[in-house]
């Protein structure tokens, strides 16, 4: 039987409210070893890097092995598992904040499908190791792990729009591009037609897409 070991982090303050880790680490498991069922109130991505288990998440069940991620979302009641002969070690990061939604959605995770299985897995491995490395107390450690969070996401996010090119034209593409010429141009007079021309939409469907993302 391997090795069981748990190394862990937990941010306790935070002053970054657009994007903050609640938590990471790495953990190898005993057989059968088991959370939930229960609600978190942030985000949760697990990669499995060896082994296999079970997620539950509202009712259904995923067996998963190496290479497969699971989502937990806010105010959903979940459950994941250790298989009894083969446990599974899997690294983590648990983060919140008033852009994690928006980053989420831009993932491979639905809310049909809260499982994703990557091929190339050792990037996204690297990048969750890294931001356990980067942990600490003081602001420059905070910085350091956001910033290995958002390598994270830009890789789930690469990864959706190869499976998926239309993902580029979402609404939720057309919000993030309209923050983006607002945040650069914010100290000049822009209007409303000039945010849609920016993004390459009509002001009402602009007003229709921000509305639709709100939440």
């Amino acid at each position: 039987m391997a090795e069981t070991y748990k190394q862990s982090f937990k941010q306790h303050y935070t002053d970054n409210v657009e994007l903050s880790i609640f938590n990471c680490g790495l953990q190898s498991c005993a057989p059968s070893h088991a959370w939930g069922p229960g609600v978190r109130d942030h985000y949760l991505i697990h990669l499995v890097v060896s082994g296999h288990g079970q997620y539950t998440m509202n009712g259904r069940s995923f067996t998963l092995g190496p290479g497969d991620l699971f989502l937990v979302k806010p105010n959903q009641l979940a459950s994941y598992c250790a298989d009894a002969n083969d446990p599974w070690e899997y690294y983590w990061v648990g983060f919140n904040g008033a852009f994690a939604n928006k980053l989420v959605q831009q993932t491979p995770f639905t809310d049909q499908s809260p499982v994703y299985h990557c091929g190339e897995s050792e990037s996204l491995k690297q990048a969750l190791r890294s931001i356990y490395d980067c942990r600490g107390p003081e602001s420059h450690h905070e910085a350091a792990m956001v910033g290995h969070l958002y390598l994270f996401l830009s890789c789930l996010m690469k990864q959706a729009h190869e499976c998926d090119p239309r993902v580029s034209n979402t609404s939720s593409q057309y919000v993030h591009g309209a923050i983006k010429y607002i945040q650069f141009n914010y100290s000049h007079d822009i209007s409303i037609d000039d945010i849609a021309k920016a993004v390459g939409v009509s002001r009402s469907h602009l007003y229709r897409v921000f509305m639709s993302n709100v939440g």
